[in-house]
C-alpha cells in the first residue's frame, strides 16, 4: 500500500514515473493536470429518481453580528460531525447545505450567500471565512435573511426531499425597513415551498422569543433555545491524525475527466481543498475524513467527472469513453495500461477506505468511553446535538430512519 499511496502523492513525478512497479499505481495528480474541449455523453444516474438515496437539503442562517463568535466557531468546528450524523440515515442520504450569514444594513454587509451544494468543502470553506462582527442595535437584517433563504436559494420541488433551514440568531428582525419582505411572507412562502424553518435562538433576549417562536410554529419547525456560546462538546482522539494522514491519500487518489472547463473546474476545486485543509486541525481533517467515507460524502469526495466513481457506479464504461476527454498523460498510455493504473487506483481507494473504516469504529468507541463522562444535561444541551435531534425527527417523515446518537 506505501508504493502505491507513494505514487498517488508524489507531485514532481510523471504519470510513467510508477511504470513497472508490481502495483501499476501512477501519479494521480499528474492526470488531472491537463483536459481538452470535446464533449462526452454521459449516462448519469438521478438517484432521487431511482429511489437509491433520499435527499436532505439544509441551509443555515446564521446571525454573523459582533455577539456571535461563539456560534460562528462551534459550526467551523461542528460542520462535518453534522454532516457525518445526518449520513446515518437508513437509506443514506444526499446532503446537499447551503449558508446564509446576516449582519444589518449599515455593517460591511447585509447578508452573505453559499448557495444549497453537495460541496460541503464548499461550505466549510465559507464558514471560515465568516466572522462575527457588526451589529450594534438590538434588531438585525433577519427579515432578509429568511427571504434570501427561502426566495434566492434554488431548492428541489419533489416531495420526497426533506428541506429546511436552522434560523439562528439572538436578536429579532427589524420590522421598521419600509423595503422588507417580512417574515410572515417568508413563512407563508416556505409552507408553500414544502420547506420546515426551525429556530434556535441565542441567550434569552425577551424581544426576539416571541418571533423565533412563531416563524417555528408557522412552518412546522421547532424553536430550540442555546447559550450564547452556542457550547457544544469537544473530543479529540488517539485515531485522528492517522484518519487525517489516510484522507490526504483518499484526496490525492482522484482522476478528473472532461472538457478542458470541466477538468479545470475540478482542478481548482482540488487546490482549494488542499489549501483549506493546510489550515484545519487534525481533528477536523479526521471528522472530514469520515463524512466522505460514507455514502453521503462521496458526492463531496468525487465532485463530478470523477473517472473511478463514475466507472463504479455504472455512469461509464472505459471502451465507450471518448479519449479526448481523458487527462493529458493518461491519453497517453495503452488501453491496456490505463486499465491497470484505473485497477490500481480502485485498489489503493479501497484499501484506504477499509483502513479508515476500521479507524473510525476505534474513533467512535473512545468517543462513547468519553461521553460517559459527561452529563445527560450537557450532551443534550449540545449544539450539534439539538440540530441533530431535530433533523433525525422531521426526516423520519420522509422515510428516513435514524437509529444512532450525533457523532462528535
Amino acid at each position: 500500500m506505501r508504493k502505491l499511496i507513494a505514487c498517488a502523492t508524489f507531485l514532481s513525478v510523471s504519470l510513467l514515473s510508477c511504470e513497472g512497479k508490481k502495483e501499476g499505481a501512477s501519479d494521480v495528480n499528474a492526470l488531472n493536470r491537463s483536459g481538452t474541449s470535446t464533449h462526452i455523453k454521459t449516462s448519469e444516474k438521478n438517484l432521487s429518481k431511482k429511489g437509491e438515496q433520499a435527499k436532505i437539503e439544509v441551509v443555515f442562517i446564521l446571525d454573523n453580528t459582533g455577539s456571535m463568535g461563539g456560534l460562528i466557531s462551534t459550526a467551523k468546528d461542528k460542520i462535518w460531525s453534522i454532516a457525518t450524523s445526518m449520513a446515518q440515515a437508513d437509506p443514506p442520504p444526499v446532503i446537499s447545505m447551503g449558508l446564509i450569514g446576516y449582519r444589518d444594513r449599515g455593517d460591511q454587509y447585509v447578508t452573505r450567500t453559499t448557495a444549497l451544494t453537495t460541496d460541503i468543502d464548499k461550505v466549510y470553506e465559507d464558514l471560515i471565512n465568516m466572522h462575527a462582527d457588526g451589529g450594534g442595535d438590538s434588531p438585525e437584517s433577519v427579515n432578509e435573511a429568511l427571504d434570501n433563504a427561502i426566495s434566492k436559494i434554488t431548492w428541489s420541488d419533489d416531495t420526497k426531499t426533506y428541506r429546511v433551514a436552522f434560523l439562528v440568531g439572538d436578536c429579532p428582525p427589524h420590522m421598521d425597513y419600509q423595503d422588507d419582505i417580512k417574515y410572515p411572507v417568508t413563512c407563508s412562502l416556505a409552507v408553500k415551498k414544502g420547506i420546515i424553518i426551525n429556530t434556535i435562538q441565542m441567550g434569552n433576549d425577551p424581544s426576539a422569543t416571541p418571533v423565533w417562536k412563531n416563524i417555528a410554529a408557522t412552518t412546522n419547525g421547532q424553536y430550540l433555545r442555546v447559550d450564547q456560546r452556542a457550547s457544544d462538546i469537544q473530543i479529540t482522539t488517539p485515531f485522528d491524525e492517522k484518519i487525517a494522514s489516510l484522507t490526504d491519500s483518499l484526496d490525492n487518489a482522484r482522476i478528473y475527466y472532461g472538457t478542458s472547463d470541466e477538468q479545470m473546474y475540478q482542478r481548482s476545486r482540488m487546490a482549494k481543498s488542499h489549501m483549506m485543509k493546510s489550515t484545519m486541525s487534525k481533528e477536523l481533517k479526521a471528522k472530514r475524513g469520515v463524512y466522505n467515507s460514507t455514502k453521503s460524502g462521496m458526492k463531496n469526495f468525487s465532485g463530478s467527472k470523477e473517472l473511478i466513481s463514475d466507472l463504479e457506479n455504472g455512469s461509464i464504461s472505459m471502451d465507450k469513453l471518448d479519449a479526448n476527454q481523458l487527462p493529458e498523460n493518461f491519453k497517453k498510455l495503452t488501453p491496456a495500461r490505463q486499465k491497470t493504473v484505473v485497477d490500481s487506483v480502485r485498489q489503493l481507494r479501497k484499501k484506504i477506505r477499509s483502513e479508515v473504516t476500521e479507524l473510525q469504529k476505534k474513533r467512535s468507541e473512545y468517543v462513547e468511553s468519553e461521553l460517559k463522562k459527561k452529563s445527560q444535561t450537557e450532551k443534550e444541551n449540545a449544539f450539534s446535538n439539538k440540530v441533530y435531534e431535530t433533523i433525525r425527527s422531521q426526516a423520519g417523515r420522509k422515510g428516513m430512519k435514524y437509529t444512532k446518537d450525533v457523532q462528535h
